[in-house]
């Protein structure tokens, strides 16, 4: 999950695709796991609320990082420009020279 955030964060494509699938999977595990615990023997009833509490937490987390990577005009952005490389007209009359960098 970090290796697919890191190339998320550098702008590569397939990586919030990659990221996405890791959430469910990371999310939808611990919504298991906490569905389990609930509706098996383990605890007493004083302890449920709190378990159905986090299995609404993990549901609710899921949903919400995969609506914000899949349909964020913001998210999407991000990944469509920031991996482009700039043309050779937006950088006209840009020069890195002596004089700019300070020496």
């Amino acid at each position: 999950m970090i290796g697919a955030a890191y190339a998320a964060w550098l702008g590569y494509g397939w990586a919030r695709y990659a990221l996405v699938v890791l959430v469910v999977l990371h999310y939808g595990l611990i919504a298991y796991n906490n569905y389990r615990i609930a509706t098996g023997d383990f605890l007493p009833e004083s302890r449920l609320p709190m378990v159905w509490a986090r299995f609404a937490k993990s549901l609710i987390t899921m949903t919400i990082m995969v609506l914000y990577l899949l349909l964020s005009r913001r998210a999407r952005d991000f990944f469509t420009y920031y991996r482009r490389r700039p043309s050779t007209t937006q950088l006209e009359g840009v020069s890195v020279g002596d004089s700019e960098l300070g020496s």
